[in-house]
């Protein structure tokens, strides 16, 4: 049954929490074990979007326990550990999600992230590569691979100039590969989030943020760079990885939230 199908069986016009809806439909019970483990994997969503993470993971490890194949489940578990700076289990659950599905491009992305702040750069660096072979248009990928790069000690600008992928300088997220090839500024990029549909514009914002301030860390202004990482946690919303990830990043410099 279509998850849509099973929030709306017994719920009324009054049922405006999410939480409520899915508890709700997890109490009635009698449905199949791949039903509920949709559920409970909505929950768990629900509760870490409200950044209640511990009962977020409680939800996805039943998801797991119902669907040990479920890959929705452990990258969104995996997402909460790694905001709870749990980097083992994290990893853990990539490796599990990567045992199902082993081309999928964003799974390597965020064992990369994982083993970033792990500081095992060059597993980081060889997950990133793989990412980019199975998406080459990624957007984030290649980000990461000059951040890892750079923590390892290597030229970090080599792969970005050699990536086939051109982005245009007026089309998002251009104006950061711009930045980060050293033909633009972190103003520039921050200003060229702005967009007209006020979603687009905080996801864009979110992102100029973070990747700037991640870039002026490389260039070893650390107050200006620290200040656009707390920005980001203002911006980005607290279920991105990014904000996570920004979280994480001011704990590593020593910086306050």
């Amino acid at each position: 049954m279509a998850l849509l199908a099973l929030l709306a069986t017994g719920a009324t016009a009054a049922d405006d929490d999410p939480l409520a809806v899915l508890t709700a439909a997890i109490e009635r019970g009698g449905m199949a074990p791949v039903d509920l483990a949709a559920l409970y994997n909505s929950r768990g969503t629900a509760f870490a979007a409200r950044s209640e993470l511990g009962q977020a993971v409680a939800d996805y490890s039943q998801a797991i326990a119902l669907r040990p194949d479920f890959v929705d489940a452990y990258v969104n578990r995996a997402g909460a550990y790694f905001a709870l700076a749990r980097f083992d289990p994290a990893l853990a659950d990539y490796n599990a999600a990567l045992q199902v599905q082993r081309t999928e491009a964003a799974l390597y992305l965020g064992r990369a992230q994982v083993y970033y702040f792990l500081k095992r750069y060059a597993e980081s660096i060889a997950d990133l590569k793989q990412a980019t072979v199975y998406s080459p248009a990624s957007r984030h990928a290649p980000l990461w691979l000059y951040l890892a790069e750079w923590r390892a000690g290597r030229n970090p600008a080599a792969d970005l100039a050699a990536s086939p992928v051109r982005w245009s300088p007026n089309e998002w997220p251009g104006p950061l590969f711009a930045l980060y090839l050293g033909s633009g500024t972190a103003d520039a990029a921050i200003a060229a989030a702005r967009n007209s549909d006020p979603v687009t514009q905080r996801s864009q914002e979110c992102e100029a943020l973070f990747y700037a301030g991640e870039y002026l860390l490389t260039r070893g202004a650390a107050a200006d760079a620290t200040g656009l990482l707390r920005r980001s946690l203002n911006v980005c919303p607290s279920w991105r990885a990014l904000h996570a990830a920004a979280k994480l990043e001011l704990g590593r410099t020593g910086a306050t939230h």
